[in-house]
């Protein structure tokens, strides 16, 4: 191309600069506008303002694990016993936003099958005095996810699917920005039209009394959010609160996560027609 437009202009080519690369770091006044520009599209893609975040380790072990508020999050786990694990970081975070709403905004937990176990659910921190469970599946568990978000009396929705097609997820972003709570989509695959994706993974739990069962152990990386970095943190679950994990990450064995999430590692099931809300 540099070329082409070096004949173009009647020039040899040697006596043409040649065209920067892309990849050439820009510098001075130039770089200081590119930042600003970055942020303003950053602003843009917020709806003109920053979205505020809630911190899901308050004592500051895990720097950065935050997650948006009013917006979707995808939270992916890629084996069944991921997925499982996915379902107990949503609790935390659910617990984590609904006390950071003011008044005595809902948790709404829409899933296919009603089999959420309540006492570890609270483990996890999800408050029950605030918990709506909906049972409902396919198109049925989005539009409840839909509706539910767009309700101001609502803090969090968690919605446990099979898949969420990218026009469903964009609709769910958009009921997240209209009604202000804030949505946690749990299946196998990413939302790819999230605010931000996540993905869990099971990791071996720490050592324990003979037995006893280990603490929870996880990896979440934020694969892609609006404005953010891709970050990656281990974490162990003990006693209400996170700890940072040290240890490097083995990946766990098939069934290794009945010690990770028992509450959570429920088993496959059939495919089930839509059932109606409960």
């Amino acid at each position: 191309m540099a070329t082409q437009l070096r004949l173009i202009a009647g020039g040899s080519p040697d006596s043409v600069p040649s065209l920067p690369s892309l990849a050439t770091p820009v510098g001075g006044a130039a770089g200081e506008r590119l930042v600003a520009l970055k942020r303003e599209v950053r602003a843009l893609e917020m709806g003109g303002r920053e979205r505020p975040s809630v911190a899901l380790d308050p004592s500051g072990r895990l720097p950065g694990l935050a997650l948006a508020t009013g917006v979707v999050h995808g939270l992916a786990g890629e084996r069944a016993v991921d997925c499982a694990a996915a379902l107990g970081f949503a609790a935390v975070a659910a617990g984590r936003l609904a006390a950071a709403k003011a008044g005595a905004a809902a948790v709404v937990w829409i899933a296919p099958r009603p089999d959420l176990c309540l006492a570890g659910a609270v483990g996890f921190g999800l408050p029950a005095d605030r918990l709506i469970l909906v049972q409902a599946s396919g198109t049925e568990l989005l539009w409840a996810a839909e509706e539910a978000l767009r309700s101001p009396d609502v803090a969090v929705v968690v919605a446990e699917a099979a898949t969420v097609p990218l026009t469903a997820a964009r609709r769910l972003q958009l009921a997240a920005e209209a009604g202000g709570a804030t949505g946690l989509l749990v299946a196998p695959e990413p939302a790819v039209g999230a605010h931000a994706i996540w993905r869990i993974t099971a990791a071996p739990s720490s050592p324990a009394a003979a037995g006893s069962v280990g603490a929870t152990r996880w990896r979440v990386d934020l694969v892609r959010g609006r404005g953010l970095a891709p970050t990656s943190w281990e974490m162990e679950w003990n006693d209400g609160r996170f700890d940072r994990s040290d240890r490097s990450l083995r990946r766990p064995t098939p069934g290794a996560g009945r010690g990770l999430a028992p509450v959570f590692d429920r088993p496959a099931a059939a495919p089930q027609p839509d059932a109606a809300v409960a």
